[in-house]
């Protein structure tokens, strides 16, 4: 979803007014003993400040100023009295992360041989520059020009129709046409999927091209003021195995002038410009060989490290449960100066993360106070973790997990703090609920005298340090206080923290810990709350969306892949048709299986369909569509790991057709995109959300009782007279909002769609709603 990035004023309130809003919450809002202590807000405070200050240069990897908050924690833990986890008394556990992604040099060259025998080698940061996006890799081939890169034949526009590019190296502007134009196909001024570096690799890829030669175009230089070459990493280092390089618009404009595009009915296009202007004013492409031209390319790219580590402390138990850990955890690394995973790239201002995550640091810091001031051991072992690397993919964490300084089956629960400082509306989100039996027992209990409005989420979700631990077979929970338009821009500062509510929300985790502390028996763990995955796939609290995997200057817009590591895919078939399943590196394996008998009803209502799956996940319920004849299938999901499954699963089953779309976007903005631009609508949909999504390419938590009606009525808006949706939910509390549904017949079809063999009859509930008012 496109949202305008911008402070909250109601949240940006002055520390004076934070203060005077402290009074009401000490005197009614917090426990006795935290009442009793009034420096309590101001330690908070000095803790978030210092960690969150300009010093510590946005906690880096690699810079000085991670060093320094690391050294600030360990001092903490000394002087309260902890002991090092680790047996050098350091309190470091170090390891590496990876820094950045550079060509080798000696490995990165563009070789252009043109008509007459010319030969043209470039100078690399003057004429190209290698990406990583694409990959390590050679190529030696003619040149073709591929306009945008685009195809995309719901909007009448395919820059590959009738084009031959296996094998090739391919000409390809950046963005989108009539990128300037509020009444353009391509979502007026806003960037569509076409846009992204990666939609456009895929399409080379997809059709076997042996590389790619990307340009600016010329509206694009006139915005930025220059023609200039990107960072090697500026899109990402996931490689897709397409050679990738950016070359200047002087390089193309001397390629153009030896050998002009033609044009209808007799023009030659001589530059960029000329391109640009002709293909955005016809809409329609120019692709063609660039005759007598070819290229040899290299492309190689190293990977630089940096040393980094986790911050240990310890506070030793007594008595028969001694020898049990409890891990607190919090991330203290953060993003520096936005080199990676900032949502304003290209600023160079330092990132400061006070509410990510120097909130959840200080709740560890204050803990450790509280507990180690209690005047008796604890009955089991506390370890007090400041996680380093979370902001590269919750490396300290896996590194703690794969390599732990007390035994890991001795390991009974996992307390994890990440961005807990806007508490608004007195709303605490805890993940991990049902990750033990206790759980959600304890948190009702401590909730009753705390008043918060609580929201459970049952899953575990990849999104932070307790990820880690939960796939070890430990109960984890994860303290958030939600999204922000500040996360992972220069504006998180300590100004915009509410401290108080910070205060709460580590009173609120003490009294759970002390049930922790209290239970006769280790907890019970649970495994699969986190049967389905946030709306956006795998996203981290903290690293998830890499705004500058596709920042390029996307008018606003950015994008986060995620590399599929296919770490156990198998092949498996139902209903006649192939589905990749990933038994390893999932929260779930790519095929929710009490949706066999709805994925069978949706392929016998398909034939000669418009079908749109949202919340499309690996495509089943698309291929289902395909093999029942329906005439257009499209796929749209937030996560781009999801969409690439989704395709392998289409391939698999023989739907490669442009009529097959696959789609990232948020699927409120896919619909009311849809009905700006007033596409054809669909005749069969499925629509089956997630409970709950975090996902931060969203600006507020998605919840499905408190959303779905409106997003039901923006999907039935799409639908054809009598067109029918498949509407279905895991939600066991879940209460359909009839009353709110407008023009649409219902029916509850839930016992048809649970397959005999689930003893469990409650694993979903399913309906159908039917646009129109006839019987269904």
């Amino acid at each position: 979803m496109s949202t305008r990035v911008g402070r909250q004023a109601h949240d940006r309130r002055p520390m004076a007014a934070l203060v005077v809003g402290a009074v009401w919450v000490l005197i009614f809002g917090l426990s006795s003993s935290i009442a009793d202590d009034t420096p309590i807000l101001s330690r908070v405070s000095e803790d978030i400040r210092l960690l969150s200050s300009d010093e510590m240069e946005g906690r880096g990897p690699g810079t000085q100023g991670l060093e320094k908050a690391g050294d600030y924690i360990r001092d903490a833990f000394r002087q309260l009295g902890l002991k090092s986890g680790t047996s050098d008394d350091t309190y470091r556990q170090p390891f590496q992360v990876s820094l950045d992604v550079k060509p080798v040099v000696g490995k990165s060259s563009v070789i252009l041989r043109g008509p007459e025998g010319r030969e043209w080698t470039l100078e690399s940061g003057r004429d190209f520059q290698s990406l990583a996006a694409g990959g390590s890799g050679t190529a030696a081939a003619p040149l073709v020009f591929a306009g945008y890169g685009i195809s995309a034949p719901t909007l009448d526009y395919d820059d590959f129709e009738g084009l031959e590019v296996e094998g090739k190296v391919l000409v390809v502007f950046r963005q989108e046409p009539q990128q300037d134009d509020e009444n353009s196909k391509f979502d007026g001024k806003n960037a569509t999927k076409h846009a992204y570096i990666s939609t456009k690799l895929q399409q080379a890829k997809q059709r076997k091209a042996a590389g790619v030669l990307l340009v600016n175009p010329p509206a694009t230089t006139a915005a930025e003021g220059r023609d200039q070459l990107p960072a090697a990493n500026a899109f990402g280092s996931n490689a897709a195995g397409v050679p990738l390089v950016q070359v200047t618009q002087a390089v193309i404009d001397e390629l153009l002038a030896a050998a002009p595009l033609q044009a209808p009915p007799d023009t030659a296009l001589t530059s960029a410009a000329a391109v640009e202007k002709q293909i955005d004013g016809e809409l329609r492409p120019v692709s063609q060989p660039l005759a007598g031209w070819s290229v040899e390319l290299e492309s190689a790219f190293e990977r630089s490290m940096a040393q980094t580590a986790n911050i240990v402390g310890v506070l030793e138990g007594a008595g028969p449960l001694a020898h049990e850990t409890i891990v607190l955890g919090a991330h203290y690394d953060h993003i520096g100066r936005g080199e990676f995973g900032s949502r304003k790239p290209n600023s160079g201002e330092i990132h400061n993360g006070a509410d990510d995550n120097a909130t959840g640091t200080a709740a560890i810091l204050e803990l450790a106070r509280r507990l180690s001031r209690r005047g008796q051991p604890p009955a089991r072992r506390l370890v007090f973790i400041a996680f380093s690397g979370e902001e590269k993919g919750l490396v300290g964490s896996k590194y703690y997990v794969e390599n732990p300084l007390f035994p890991a089956e001795d390991t009974v629960t996992m307390l994890n703090f990440d961005m807990i400082g806007r508490l608004r509306n007195d709303e605490l989100t805890v993940f991990g609920a049902r990750s033990a039996e206790e759980f959600y027992a304890f948190l009702d209990r401590v909730n009753g005298p705390a008043a918060l409005n609580l929201k459970k989420v049952d899953s575990s979700p990849a999104m932070g340090d307790h990820f880690a631990f939960y796939q070890r077979g430990i109960p984890a929970l994860h303290f958030f206080t939600g999204i922000t338009a500040e996360y992972h821009t220069p504006e998180d500062d300590f100004e915009t923290i509410n401290v108080p509510g910070v205060v709460r929300t580590i009173d609120f985790a003490e009294q759970v810990l002390d049930l922790v502390l209290a239970a006769p028996a280790r907890l019970q763990f649970v495994q699969g709350g986190s049967a389905r995955p946030a709306a956006g796939g795998m996203a981290y609290l903290g690293i998830t969306p890499d705004y500058a995997a596709d920042s390029e200057g996307l008018r606003g817009k950015s994008q986060y892949e995620r590399q599929d590591d296919a770490g156990d895919m198998r092949e498996v078939h139902e209903g006649g048709h192939t589905f990749l399943v990933n038994l390893s590196d999932y929260l779930d394996t790519g095929l929710f299986l009490d949706h066999r008998q709805t994925r069978a009803m949706v392929q016998a209502d398909a034939a000669g369909k418009r079908f749109v799956n949202l919340f499309g996940y690996t495509g089943s319920f698309t291929v289902y569509a395909a093999a029942g004849g329906a005439a257009t299938t499209t796929t749209v999901d937030l996560s781009n790991t999801y969409l690439h499954w989704a395709r392998k699963n289409m391939r698999r089953n023989g739907f490669t057709g442009t009529e097959h779309q696959f789609v990232r976007d948020d699927a409120v903005a896919f619909l009311r995109h849809r009905a700006a631009r007033h596409e054809p609508p669909f005749d069969l949909a499925v629509i089956d959300p997630p409970t709950f999504s975090n996902s931060k390419r969203l600006t507020e938590i998605w919840d499905i009782q408190q959303h779905h009606a409106e997003l039901l009525n923006l999907l039935l808006e799409q639908m054809t007279p009598g067109g029918k949706i498949y509407f279905s939910t895991n939600l066991r509390r879940f209460k359909l909002h009839e009353d709110a549904l407008r023009h649409v017949t219902l029916r509850e079809i839930t016992a048809r769609t649970i397959p005999p063999d689930f003893r469990n009859k409650r694993i979903h509930r399913c309906w159908t709603l039917v646009k129109g008012e006839q019987d269904v």
